[in-house]
């Protein structure tokens, strides 16, 4: 099903379902499938899961649904949307952080979510005010830290721990430049110390005092935990709590983390209808599906495997346990953005911080992972 779509897509996964015709019995004739398309960065597996259970909700519609899902990086989303403007081929965008469905939503290139029953379970900044996009979990950095070698009462405490000399070529970071991720927790870091100025400077030198102290920089997150998991040299990063409780949990690596006590970016990731799509009412029918109560409870189950953390605040005691005493509606101790700035300068910052602070104080032998 890959054949034929855009070069931009650097990986394409194949449809999981297609669309078609299937005979529920002789007796009661054909069944006509509605077709429905959802690209995601979230991987094939959660893809394949959500797939199976959102059409097994309807199957006992006169008119059933099968889905079609691609897996494309977070990063060359908006680009296949904003290319596929005139003739869309995705009905509902699902994952991606609240920076990009912004710029969707900017560029005239989402509908209104049906926001009737999340509409009063979701604060203020986990959703677009208009419902162009719908918040479906949330991503607290955190500190990351080898247990093996760095004791838990010597992990950093707080983002200026970071700086400390004696992690001098002991930190790995993930590439801003091509991970969505970290040029989000980089850009929050630089607004919040601009002061509300809007001057950047505070914040680039803070980013090249812990460049003083990074020994690579990772181009991906499985080499970034793999590579923190052995411990050989690099034993901290930053990265966001639930993929550090992932890789606890199914890879078993010997990962701490730390909530920074000054407060913590938390990212939140959406869902949101396309504009144009061929597939409205069906793709209603998803995004309502993913941001209901049982689903967001099922993607924070360990059972299940995703340890997401859900957006919702009315979820009360049916939290999983690893989540008990953290405080979904305050975010763990949130840090506040003006992300409209982040938004406005993003590409700017980002592009002074490879140009300008990347590599700079690493030594000439060190190689870019």
């Amino acid at each position: 099903m890959c054949t034929g779509m855009n070069k931009t897509w650097n990986l394409c996964v194949a449809v999981l379902i297609v669309t078609g015709l299937a005979m529920s019995s002789c007796s009661e004739g054909p069944k006509r499938f509605r077709r429905l398309v959802v690209y995601s960065p979230h991987g094939l597996e959660i893809l394949q899961d959500l797939a199976r259970l959102f059409e097994a909700q309807h199957q006992h519609e006169e008119v059933g649904i099968r889905a079609a899902s691609y897996n494309i990086p977070s990063h060359s989303i908006l680009r296949q949307i904003e290319e596929e403007r005139v003739q869309p081929r995705c009905d509902v965008w699902w994952g991606g952080s609240a920076l990009m469905f912004m710029e969707a939503k900017a560029g005239g290139l989402l509908d209104p979510c049906p926001a009737a029953e999340v509409a009063t379970h979701l604060s203020l900044d986990l959703r677009d005010p208009d419902y162009y996009w719908l918040g479906t979990f949330v991503l607290p950095a955190v500190i990351v830290y080898n247990k093996a070698a760095i004791p838990d009462w010597e992990a950093p405490r707080d983002w200026d721990d970071l700086l400390n000399p004696k992690w001098k070529g002991r930190i790995l970071i993930q590439d801003p430049v091509t991970t969505d991720v970290m040029a989000q927790i980089f850009c929050a870091l630089i607004q919040t110390r601009s002061g509300g100025t809007g001057n950047p400077e505070a914040g680039y030198e803070w980013l090249r005092n812990l460049e003083s102290n990074v020994l690579t920089h990772t181009a991906n997150t499985e080499h970034l935990f793999a590579e923190l998991n052995e411990g050989k040299q690099a034993a901290l990063t930053i990265w966001t709590l639930s993929d550090v409780v992932v890789q606890r949990h199914r890879y078993n690596y010997n990962l701490g983390y730390v909530i920074p006590e000054s407060g913590t970016p938390v990212l939140t990731e959406g869902v949101a209808l396309i504009r144009g799509s061929s597939h409205l009412e069906t793709g209603k029918l998803f995004v309502e599906f993913v941001t209901s109560a049982d689903m967001q409870l099922y993607l924070a189950d360990p059972k299940n495997g995703y340890y997401r953390i859900p957006t919702r605040n009315d979820l009360g005691d049916r939290l999983p346990e690893w989540l008990k005493g953290v405080d979904v509606r305050d975010m763990l101790r949130k840090m506040p953005i003006d992300w409209s700035i982040v938004r406005r300068d993003r590409a700017e910052w980002i592009k002074y911080w490879d140009e300008q602070i990347r590599n700079k104080n690493l030594p000439e032998d060190k190689s870019v992972g």
